[in-house]
């Protein structure tokens, strides 16, 4: 099979910089295309071999069959849109939507295959599997709680991750997450109501990425933690995603089906 022609977006970004760095020495891939945002100040810098950075998203889509994204939901709008427009599937690991945003960006996808995933590790994508069995196992007599600790740069909080993985629970229980999530505690909240999730965020040194979901229960407590040593495993995530969905039909697709696909 011949090698998948990828563009990345935000290619100058912490992410951008890890997916590009694996994707030009994998034999299975061409990068076509680097871009960032119109300003950024290394436009027009070569960052690998006959790569020179750009900012036009019509130019990336018209030669590449999937792109990756790690910017932000404005920049992941736009590049939804343009994707689009090309037929150009779409892998973006930006977390920071607001529902309307994931709406909008879910309508500009109709007609191309597309992963938006919080996280694209396996071992984050079998933690989810994990967590949602054992909230449906477990049931109301055991009180869920997700901590999450990030580096000191990290712009949204909680997580993405963090908040797919209270998906998870409320997907085991049946609940709507909307309903019974809350996000730290302060003053005098009261006793625990059975029925919440709490979401708690740390910030600080140069952690990759931490998430632990506790299921407190009557003497007992069960922790299912999942630790990020690497970037890597993020970006070789979104590449093998990326390589995942060539020639797939138009649709949406999460990291499950790729671990699926290559276990």
């Amino acid at each position: 099979m011949s090698r998948l022609k990828l563009g990345v977006m935000g290619a100058c970004g912490r992410m951008g910089q890890r997916v590009l760095a694996l994707a030009v020495e994998d034999p299975r891939i061409e990068v076509v295309g680097v871009v960032e945002s119109q300003g950024h100040p290394r436009m027009g810098d070569v960052l690998a071999p006959n790569l020179v950075l750009g900012s036009d998203l019509d130019d990336l889509m018209r030669d590449a069959q999937v792109y990756i994204d790690f910017t932000t939901p404005e920049s992941s709008l736009a590049g939804a849109a343009a994707a689009s427009q090309h037929g150009v599937a779409a892998v973006v690991g930006t977390t920071g939507f607001t529902d309307e945003q994931r709406a909008a960006f879910r309508s500009a996808c109709q007609g191309i295959p597309w992963i938006l995933a919080p996280n694209m590790s396996y071992g984050v994508a079998v933690l989810a599997t994990l967590v949602r069995a054992a909230a449906e196992r477990l049931g109301k007599g055991y009180d869920v709680e997700i901590v999450e600790t990030h580096h000191r740069r990290k712009a949204d909080a909680p997580s993405g991750t963090a908040l797919w993985l209270a998906e998870q629970v409320c997907a085991g229980r049946h609940w709507v997450k909307d309903k019974v999530s809350c996000f730290g505690r302060q003053g005098r909240p009261g006793p625990r109501s059975e029925d919440s999730i709490a979401v708690h965020a740390v910030r600080g040194g140069d952690v990759v990425g931490e998430h632990q979901v506790l299921f407190l229960g009557p003497g007992e407590r069960i922790e299912l933690i999942h630790r990020a040593q690497s970037r890597d495993t993020f970006a070789q995530g979104a590449i093998e995603a990326a390589l995942f969905l060539r020639g797939r039909p138009a649709g949406a697709y999460e990291i499950a089906d790729v671990v699926l696909h290559t276990s």
